[in-house]
């Protein structure tokens, strides 16, 4: 919380939680490879991967609900 904030910051536990599901989800993502364990150590093309695969499924999902 900075000085002179009156709204309470995220408190330790829940970021602790938010931390642990993103550790979660980034071991699903990764139990195939013997190189990367994390977001933190993905390369340019690993990331760019994700990321054009997101956003094709994000289109599927918006033209699924139409």
């Amino acid at each position: 919380m900075d000085k002179g904030d009156d709204q309470p910051g995220e408190t330790s536990a829940a970021i602790r939680e938010r931390v642990l599901r993103a550790r979660t989800i980034q071991t699903e993502r990764f139990k195939h490879s013997k190189l990367v364990h994390c977001n933190a150590m993905m390369n340019n093309k690993m990331v760019r991967h994700v990321n054009t695969a997101r956003w094709m499924q994000n289109r599927i999902n918006y033209w699924n609900s139409r």
